[in-house]
């Protein structure tokens, strides 16, 4: 620091927790100056960075698809989680239905309500659906009871889709929930799979998270 007030270069921040100072070139000549102290390393750049997650889409080939014509218009798409929050401003809703824009077209509650954090996950993943598919209508059925969801909430949920999937045209079915490891496939009468194949017969097709909590060796149940 003493050789560079020696020298002129102005120093715009010193990090006292880092071996790092920033500084302002004027010339050619203070950047030689630099190169020439044995106590400077390196020398880099004051860059800009920006937020990321945009290519989100990108990545699963989304925009393509929707460029096609393929955004989902005619069908429901049922997410089974904690209550998603129609009046947030991404969906445009004052109720289910309404306006006529509103994509959250059916709400119901089978448990006893989700928690703040299990409405604010489901808010977010109804979210992600109305942006992969912002033409499909949504079912939000809030499954929880508190911060979770019990098995009997979520197969009467899974036994509405299939009553009223022609109702409202319901293809696909979203459960971002788990509990605990699973080492085997799972084998009738393992409600899992009662339910997973009762939706295939009926043309619905079920998308279910495969858990991040990290396991090497198991799936989330």
């Amino acid at each position: 620091l003493s050789a560079l007030a020696d020298h002129g270069v102005p120093v715009v921040q010193d990090f006292d927790q880092l071996a790092l100072t920033a500084v302002r070139l004027r010339s050619s000549d203070d950047l030689a100056f630099l190169r020439s102290l044995s106590e400077v390393d390196g020398i880099y750049d004051n860059r800009e960075h920006h937020m990321t997650g945009t290519p989100n889409l990108d990545l699963i080939g989304q925009p393509s698809v929707a460029a096609s014509g393929y955004v989902g218009s005619g069908t429901a798409v049922a997410v089974l989680d904690g209550a998603a929050d129609y009046t947030n401003p991404a969906f445009g809703c004052s109720s289910p239905g309404t306006p006529s824009t509103c994509p959250i077209v059916f709400t119901q509650t089978f448990g006893a309500g989700g928690s703040a954090a299990a409405n604010l996950h489901a808010t977010n993943v109804t979210g992600i659906v109305h942006a992969v598919a912002p033409m499909a209508r949504i079912a939000a059925l809030d499954v929880f009871s508190g911060d979770s969801a019990m098995t009997t909430s979520i197969m009467g949920a899974v036994n509405w889709c299939i009553n009223n999937k022609a109702a409202y045209n319901i293809v696909a079915l979203n459960a971002s929930l788990g509990t605990g490891q699973n080492f085997y496939p799972c084998d009738n009468p393992d409600p899992a799979e009662a339910a997973a194949s009762a939706l295939r017969a009926a043309g619905i097709t079920p998308v279910i998270s495969a858990g991040n909590d990290g396991f090497g060796t198991a799936m989330e149940s």
